[in-house]
């Protein structure tokens, strides 16, 4: 599956989407400032650029993406019953058919990651099966993961004002310092606490510790990307740390390291840069304990409305 998605999800891929990304982010601020102010950057911004993102990469028209976004809702919230997930995942499904039905009638290419799956499936490479989970968990995957540390990269660094008044003017390299910044609220953030629940189908011992069959596990990210033994001061946000310091955790390791790491890092570093240039005035609106944010069960960390005022 990863050798048919690969080449779109890619370095150069993510290089190549940017300036589309930073288009999409000016029009959203056009928007913003012909509009009121203060303003609920959630709503104005980081979902919509989430949004635009996600479409790009599919090659599907916003409007189509639309429909499913209730659903998507549905599956980040840990409190669902089965059966709701199950209702929601059978209209994904149904979604990812429509989809798939759409692409085969335009004549499917391998200009997109939709595409490439079909002619994958086409020539024998992926069953059916494989085909519609694969695109229904693209797009349940595309949007969200970057919604929530967009809004609260800017909540954290607007509670970090010397650390933006020590950035370097938009024309002296400023990518480096957006760069550090999202590589650290990743780290620091995360973008969720922790992991859904697994299993164990075997006595396993980890580190010392026995975890018997039968045994449901969480594994803490935020725990692991705060690990005092692997970083100076985890609980700072602090630019410029080592090398030893950087934490790929939020995008997992080994055959399970996130497909979409590096348009993720991409959208972060453009969302920020192009937020700043446009509105270096940016401030909360609203004291920062006031901010409301998702419940604790709910998949993802992000405030649900961030006020914010230019």
């Amino acid at each position: 599956m990863r050798r048919v998605l690969q080449r779109y999800f890619s370095p150069a891929a993510a290089v190549s989407l940017q300036p589309i990304i930073a288009g999409h982010a000016n029009r959203l601020l056009d928007a913003m400032q012909a509009g009121p102010n203060p303003t609920d950057l959630m709503s104005a911004y980081a979902f919509p650029l989430a949004l635009h993102m996600a479409c790009e990469v599919m090659a599907v028209p916003v409007e189509q993406r639309r429909k499913i976004i209730p659903d998507i809702h549905v599956q980040m919230d840990l409190t669902q019953q089965s059966a709701i997930i199950g209702a929601s995942t059978q209209r994904m499904m149904e979604f990812a058919d429509e989809v798939l039905e759409s692409k085969r009638a335009q004549g499917a290419t391998l200009d997109d990651p939709i595409g490439a799956l079909i002619c994958a499936n086409d020539v024998g490479d992926i069953t059916a099966e494989e085909l519609r989970g694969t695109v229904m968990y693209l797009f349940l995957t595309s949007a969200e993961p970057v919604t929530g540390p967009t809004a609260v990269a800017v909540y954290t660094l607007l509670r970090h004002p010397d650390i933006l008044r020590a950035r370097p003017p938009d024309n002296d390299t400023p990518n480096d310092f957006w760069e550090q910044a999202v590589r650290e609220i990743l780290r620091l953030h995360h973008n969720s606490a922790t992991s859904l629940p697994r299993v164990a189908t075997e006595d396993v011992e980890i580190a010392g510790v026995t975890i018997h069959k039968g045994d449901s596990v969480i594994t803490p990210w935020i725990a692991a990307s705060c690990d005092p033994q692997q970083f100076k001061t985890p609980e700072k946000f602090r630019l410029g740390r080592g090398r030893g310091e950087h934490c790929e955790v939020t995008f997992g390791t080994g055959p399970h390291f996130c497909l979409g790491a590096n348009i993720a890092r991409m959208h972060l570093t453009t969302a920020l840069q192009t937020l700043w240039s446009r509105l270096p005035e940016l401030t909360l609106a609203v004291k920062h304990e006031d901010i409301a944010w998702e419940p604790p069960d709910f998949l993802f960390t992000r405030p649900v409305e961030l006020p914010v005022s230019w």
